[in-house]
């Protein structure tokens, strides 16, 4: 399959350390390596410029200064006049509508991504309500899970594909040997969807039994200060750091012995497939949706329900005190390698946007 000179434009919230924001990196950068234009366009940009790195052959831009959704509408519509695309791919709810009204009168074809999880995430149900009628004009829905896919609205749904992010493996600069787990590690805005005022509770009960243990928690978000307040009338100032983004993508793995997932609700999970398949043992939530997917209870972490903080912290704590379980998670990732390599999930890229172009009138 040919994609060489087909012009693709990527539409995304901004330029900073999302899950949504790597993928559209690492999808840009592959795209670019297979001889296609590609632009990458957002509502915002860190001062220092994109988080995750992008190929020089990438054209980046964003709505600068200006807010409001006709705003954003008037930019896409805007960056779609200066590229003209054979194609527009955009990423996350509130993100896919004003994609899909800025090419109303366009016979462009669009493909759009749900990321996160339909039915629990944080946005008014009117964005849902008008991505389900919009996204009838796209050519492709794609989501991240089976059961993602599932819980779209019908509309939607006949048009999806599942294809889950890319994951690579971290090098790690050091593995503990020792006898007990001391660094845990999460990743994740401080937003309520994160879950991470229960883990703050969750690390009180485990540094009761394993006072030597830490738990850094990385990301930056609105939650920290009442997070800041938590840590402190839970008496962990000393044991739970909360430095704000890593400097370096995947840095929080170089000393990560453990990582625990305490979102409330997912589109995927990225840390968790990250943590997988690089060998790190991982205790997370059940939720919907990703955990079940990348976690082989018993074998490479333990899942246990939702909001449960007891049952978070035991899990743990079993981990911690034992070292041929924390040991033998390396061997469980093969499997989850594979299915989320990198070159699996371009292909499958690939092939959503030659159909999508195809299906409007050029052959590829």
């Amino acid at each position: 399959m040919s994609l060489n000179g087909l012009k693709l434009l990527f539409v995304q919230a901004g330029f900073g350390p999302g899950g949504a924001e790597k993928v559209i990196a690492m999808l840009s950068n592959h795209f670019v390596e297979r001889g296609c234009e590609v632009h990458a366009t957002a509502f915002s940009m860190p001062e220092n410029g994109p988080y995750f790195s992008m190929n020089e052959k990438v054209r980046t831009s964003a709505l600068s200064g200006r807010r409001g959704q006709l705003n954003r509408i008037t930019h896409v519509r805007s960056v779609i006049r200066d590229l003209r695309p054979d194609v527009v791919i955009s990423f996350l709810t509130k993100v896919n509508v004003v994609t899909l009204i800025a090419t109303l009168d366009s016979k462009l074809p669009v493909i759009i991504s749900e990321r996160n999880n339909p039915r629990l995430q944080d946005a008014h149900p009117g964005w849902a309500r008008l991505q389900s009628v919009l996204g009838r004009r796209s050519k492709a829905v794609v989501a991240l899970t089976q059961k993602g896919l599932e819980d779209l609205p019908g509309p939607l749904r006949r048009r999806g594909r599942v294809i889950p992010n890319p994951i690579e493996p971290f090098t790690r600069a050091q593995v503990s040997n020792s006898e007990k787990a001391r660094h845990l590690v999460s990743v994740g805005r401080l937003v309520p969807q994160k879950g991470f005022h229960l883990l703050l509770e969750t690390m009180a009960k485990i540094h009761a039994e394993c006072p030597w243990t830490t738990l850094t928690i990385y990301g930056e978000g609105p939650e920290r200060p009442p997070l800041e307040r938590l840590r402190k009338s839970l008496g962990l100032e000393g044991c739970v750091h909360l430095p704000g983004n890593t400097a370096r993508v995947g840095e929080w793995a170089n000393d990560a012995d453990i990582v625990v997932g305490s979102s409330l609700y997912e589109g995927f999970h990225n840390v968790v497939a990250e943590a997988v398949v690089s060998g790190i043992p991982v205790v997370s939530f059940d939720c919907d949706y990703g955990p079940s997917e990348f976690i082989r209870h018993g074998r490479n972490g333990y899942l246990v329900p939702t909001g449960d903080v007891t049952g978070l912290a035991e899990a743990a704590i079993r981990l911690i005190n034992d070292p041929t379980a924390r040991a033998g998670t390396a061997n469980e990732s093969d499997e989850l390698r594979a299915l989320l390599s990198p070159e699996r999930v371009y292909s499958a890229w690939e092939n959503v946007v030659a159909d999508a172009v195809a299906r409007n009138g050029r052959m590829i």
